[in-house]
């Protein structure tokens, strides 16, 4: 008993979740003892999958919340802001972008800078974005660009963005 009570200890100090857990303890008593009846199995099984299921729609709640908490910040940012995945397509894009570029966001996500203005502009762009991707650091840059019929000069400031393990997954960019 003692060694169950330290395997549960490490196992709620690893994260793991509750009801996971739970479901275990029921599967290693089965297994300790099998004078169980078949009916008990079945309500230890459908108890597991109850538990996993309002686990799981917790944890979509969780991540519904924080996307739309992450929606209500870009789109609260007065900048023009911008990520490009690894391959230099626009995967987000706020209001301030769609409304300078006269863009509906809904088509200019998942292209490019050619896509979206041009060749001559587009391989500027990529060669910085490149640029940052294989050095891993921020760069500031002035580009003369139309915005609503007028030339004006942007400084744009680009960063690459690394997940967790390290890897590069894209560039987020503030003009």
């Amino acid at each position: 008993m003692p060694r169950m009570r330290q395997s549960l200890g490490r196992a709620f100090d690893s994260g793991v979740s509750t009801p996971l857990l739970l479901c275990g303890m029921g599967v290693a008593l089965w297994f300790a003892s099998h004078r169980w009846h078949e009916e008990v199995w079945w309500l230890v099984g459908m108890a597991c999958v109850a538990a996993l299921s309002i686990a799981d729609l917790r944890r979509h709640r969780r991540l519904a919340d924080t996307q739309q908490w992450l929606q209500s910040i870009q789109e609260a940012v007065p900048d023009i802001l911008f990520f490009k995945d690894t391959e230099l397509r626009y995967r987000v894009i706020n209001r301030a972008f769609a409304e300078a570029f006269a863009l509906d966001p809904a088509d200019a996500l998942g292209r490019d800078d050619r896509g979206l203005f041009g060749p001559a502009l587009h391989a500027r762009f990529a060669a910085q974005d490149r640029a940052l991707l294989a050095a891993g650091e921020t760069g500031t840059y002035e580009e003369s660009m139309e915005i609503g019929g007028e030339m004006r000069l942007l400084r744009a400031r680009k960063q690459p963005v690394f997940d967790a393990r390290g890897r590069a997954i894209g560039i987020v960019g503030l003009a």
